[in-house]
């Protein structure tokens, strides 16, 4: 029945969502881009219509009657002209993307976030024999509610220093959890849980997606997009099927502080590769000429 309940959300959506406003512009129809990001940011349509033309793109096939004008380095390749995975997996050009892209979503899923989306109920049952599975409905609620207080935080604070705070947090949660299920003590694990999905849906649940495509050049979008979700979900299974190996072997808890480590690894990662793209709206903008 739940599946049914999900299938019915997803096409629900599908009838009801707006294309994407930059495969408009990309594609020539600039007039229905900037009516769906005039809906979605709100303010004046004059906004909405400068920041369709900050993406540079070109207009020659489309609505409007000018084009809208190319950076330098993107004058001899049209952002219509899309660059196939193989071209971006083996050129330099797009080191700078697929260096933040991988290592953030891959990071993502090493933090430990699905050891407890797959596995909450059997992790806390030996704490909360009664209570488990509510409590892990609670924590489905809060990574929900709290999704969406961050989402207007993203461009007020910026990327970066929300994916820092973020993973500061989950590491000091994933020692929280350590303790308390070694221990057996519920009190820790409960902070522990609540306070590691709020600060996961606060910076490293969502902005890893949003920032792949800012630091892509606009060409390479689809690819980068496609690759960093491949390594995602591989990730995903990594850790989906590791933890409860680990979880049922000696190590018990003590897997929750191989994720604190990984949150350290994942600091250490966003503090020295990825920049910020708050305010930005070129390729070239958000990486000022650096070149990994």
């Amino acid at each position: 029945m739940g599946s049914v309940v999900g299938l019915v959300d997803f096409v629900a959506v599908l009838l009801i969502i707006d294309e994407s406003p930059m495969w408009l512009a990309n594609n020539g129809h600039t007039n229905e881009a900037f009516t769906i990001i005039h809906k979605l940011r709100g303010g004046d349509y004059t906004s909405a219509r400068n920041e369709v033309k900050s993406w540079r793109l070109p207009g020659a096939n489309g609505d409007e009657d000018e084009a809208v004008p190319l950076t330098e380095s993107e004058n001899s390749v049209q952002s219509s002209t899309q660059v196939p995975l193989k071209n971006y997996l083996t050129s330099r050009e797009y080191n700078n993307s697929k260096v933040v892209g991988t290592g953030i979503l891959v990071l993502q899923q090493f933090c430990g976030i699905n050891s407890i989306i797959f596995y909450g109920v059997s992790v806390l049952v030996s704490i909360f024999p009664n209570y488990a599975i509510m409590i892990n409905c609670l924590i489905s609620v809060v990574n929900v509610v709290v999704t969406f207080i961050a989402a207007p935080l993203v461009d007020r604070l910026g990327r970066k220093p929300l994916l820092l705070t973020s993973v500061s947090a989950m590491a000091v949660s994933t020692v929280l959890m350590g303790f308390g299920i070694i221990g057996t003590n519920s009190v820790l694990s409960i902070v522990g849980t609540f306070a590691y999905i709020t600060f996961f849906a606060l910076g490293l649940g969502p902005i890893p997606f949003l920032i792949v495509s800012e630091v892509t050049q606009p060409t390479a979008k689809a690819s980068a997009q496609s690759w960093g979700m491949t390594m995602n979900w591989l990730a995903t299974f990594v850790v989906g099927f590791l933890f409860p190996l680990l979880k049922s072997s000696w190590i018990g808890g003590g897997v929750y502080f191989i994720f604190t480590f990984m949150c350290v690894v994942a600091f250490l990662f966003v503090k020295k590769y990825v920049p910020e793209t708050k305010g930005t709206s070129s390729y070239d903008e958000v990486w000022k000429g650096r070149q990994m």
